[in-house]
């Protein structure tokens, strides 16, 4: 498929405006680089979710890798914890139990 770069540096939906927003991240978010890494469903077959710990936040990325969606609620511990989505591919609403459509990903930032 063609990929239209004038109509990508408009979107801010785009593959490319994605990208940015990653880099963005990686370079304010400094205690995320050096955080800890703990996998929350290591036997789940299409969720992919994680939490990276520093001093004072706690990262939780989550990552559908199926082409349907997928119901689930927070752990626990992160329930009661303030949240701020850092990256998402898909327009979300802030809730406990969360849908996650085919091949979506968030990444969010709570504080401890």
């Amino acid at each position: 498929s063609f990929i239209n770069v004038k109509a990508s540096l408009e979107d801010d939906n785009s593959i490319f405006r994605y990208y940015q927003k990653m880099i963005k991240i990686h370079k304010e978010e400094l205690e995320l680089v050096n955080a800890s890494y703990k996998d929350l469903l290591p036997h789940h077959k299409y969720l992919y979710m994680y939490t990276r710990t520093s001093e004072h936040y706690i990262y939780l990325c989550i990552n559908n890798f199926s082409k349907k969606n997928i119901k689930f609620k927070l752990p626990k511990e992160l329930d009661s914890l303030e949240k701020e989505v850092l990256l998402n591919n898909y327009n979300i609403k802030d809730e406990d139990t969360f849908t996650l459509r085919p091949y979506e990903t968030r990444l969010y930032k709570l504080k401890k």
